[in-house]
């Protein structure tokens, strides 16, 4: 997929899906940034977003 991140968003997504082991459903992602947490749901992660 193509997402509009900064390299320092795109590097943590890219870790949560390494952690994941192909099953982004068993972790939850943690960010305050929109995009992060877009591109993170669009590949399956639930995200936590704090307000």
């Amino acid at each position: 997929m193509d997402y509009p991140l900064r390299a320092a968003d795109a590097l943590q997504l890219g870790a949560a899906i390494v952690a994941a082991d192909g099953d982004p459903q068993s972790l939850e992602l943690v960010t305050l940034d929109n995009r992060l947490a877009e591109a993170a749901r669009r590949e399956g992660f639930p995200v936590l977003t704090v307000r």
